[in-house]
């Protein structure tokens, strides 16, 4: 994230997001993980890369001068409401405006991030290419992280049941190409998703193998009889012999959110300071 070090006007929004709301912080930090994971499936250059990023980052900012009893809300917003939260984007616009080192590829991805496909987003309804490559990326990403991690957290999607749903409204919210294209980046099990292997054990996926989607690394939390272990161990599934007579382990499947009790919020979090190399920076400053 060095688009940040450049920035510190940036670095000083972030933290005003952090400081107003904390789901919403640690929505653009996750999004933007997403996003740079995307980025480099497609093939981005390394300056559209991190303007995509940046943009992801910010792209709540205008949350700032929102009610904070409006962001809250877990309930459905009446039409005013919601007319007022979409002014976020307007908002956020007119900040990056005055911020010094903000290109407006950057502003672009703020701008553009709520547009969809059919033309039903906002904030000015644009469809297909009329939305710039990096706004409909960071729309998908958005979403993902959205039903995965909202909110309320009983609401939550599973990654893989995420993946489900992008490909039902694939064609009409999202392109359809960049859907696809983004399912193959993730992976069929994503990082982050809780799964049971064939030797019973529980666990969460922390790392993919690009080679083989199948067999990604996985963080063993629950032995087979469904108790939690003692130590915690990673395993690389291209590699562990441990099933019966010391075959591969296999994924027999991906479990819904919560199942045993598993909060997987921490395991999330340590994941995306793993990947960024920022440690706590982010989180806790």
């Amino acid at each position: 994230m060095d688009s940040i070090a450049r920035n510190p006007d940036a670095f000083v929004w972030i933290a005003r997001i952090r400081d107003k709301d904390k789901y919403t912080y640690s929505h653009c930090v996750r999004s933007s993980v997403w996003a740079i994971t995307f980025g480099r499936h497609l093939g981005l250059k390394k300056n559209s890369l991190e303007n995509l990023a940046l943009g992801v980052l910010l792209s709540d900012i205008g949350k700032t001068e929102i009610p904070e009893s409006l962001l809250i809300r877990d309930d459905i917003l009446s039409e005013s409401e919601y007319e007022m939260l979409k002014k976020h984007v307007e908002y956020g616009v007119g900040i990056l405006s005055n911020c010094k080192g903000i290109n407006d590829e950057v502003i672009s991805v703020v701008m553009t991030c709520h547009e969809k496909h059919n033309g039903t987003g906002y904030p000015r309804g644009l469809k297909g290419n009329q939305i710039p490559l990096l706004g409909r990326i960071a729309g998908i990403v958005d979403f993902y992280d959205a039903v995965t991690c909202p909110r309320k957290a009983e609401a939550a999607l599973s990654p893989s049941e995420a993946m489900i749903r992008l490909h039902h409204i694939r064609g009409d919210e999202f392109q359809e190409e960049l859907v696809d294209e983004f399912i193959q980046a993730i992976g069929i099990y994503p990082t982050g998703s809780l799964v049971e292997l064939s030797s019973g054990e529980v666990g969460v996926i922390t790392e993919q193998n690009e080679a083989r989607r199948l067999r990604p690394r996985v963080l063993l939390i629950l032995d087979r009889h469904k108790q939690p272990l003692k130590k915690q161990r990673e395993i690389d599934l291209m590699q562990t012999l441990e099933g019966r007579n010391g075959e591969r382990l296999n994924i027999t499947s991906c479990l819904p959110e919560g199942s045993y009790g598993i909060d997987l919020s921490a395991y999330r979090r340590n994941f995306i300071e793993r990947f960024l190399g920022l440690g706590n920076a982010l989180f806790h400053h």
